[in-house]
């Protein structure tokens, strides 16, 4: 498992202490008012849908409404892998009897 750094977002409160924070000095009380969406990556279905993605080594992870999991490369320009999300329960009816 690679270490919680300021590059990484390994879970939804961003590290394991769940801080939520960002050692970015970029952002600030002066400017946080202006900030605006940089990228957008639009999954199907069309609708109202918002996930915190996880980013390890530079690759984003996002999570859909429809029970996807898609991996970003490190630009967000390109999936790099797109999977269904199964229950347990779903993928054991799924197995040969």
């Amino acid at each position: 498992m690679p270490p919680a750094t300021a590059k990484n977002w390994l879970s939804y409160g961003k590290d394991y202490g769940n801080t939520r924070y960002t050692g970015s000095k970029r952002i600030n009380a002066g400017n946080v008012g202006t900030l605006v969406p940089r990228w957008v990556y639009q999954t199907a279905p069309i609708g109202s849908f918002e996930t915190t993605p996880l980013v390890v080594d530079g690759s984003h992870v996002h999570t859909t409404a429809v029970n996807h999991a898609i991996a970003l490369t490190e630009d967000r320009q390109a999936a790099l892998a797109r999977t269904s999300i199964r229950s347990a329960a779903a993928r054991s009816s799924a197995a040969p009897q």
